[in-house]
């Protein structure tokens, strides 16, 4: 069984996808609440569950590049 690649971008790259997910979380409670407004105008027009998911399958993307063996980081 080989050993998992260690790199040095793997951690900040790990680290984006849950800051992306929290953003997401805190983005999709705050327009719940009417406390905020999305600033992005290409997801402002949007409820806050299809922001919400838009902002989750770009973390999932993000999280997914980590573990593919096309690239190597």
């Amino acid at each position: 069984m080989s050993k998992p690649i260690s790199t040095p971008l793997k951690k900040p790259i790990g680290a984006l996808a849950v800051l992306n997910l929290a953003d997401g979380i805190l983005t999709y409670w705050g327009l719940l609440a009417g406390a905020i407004e999305e600033a992005n105008p290409l997801l402002g027009g949007l409820s806050p569950l299809a922001v919400f998911t838009v902002k989750l399958l770009l973390s999932v993307c993000l999280a997914a590049f980590l573990f593919t063996s096309l690239v190597r980081l």
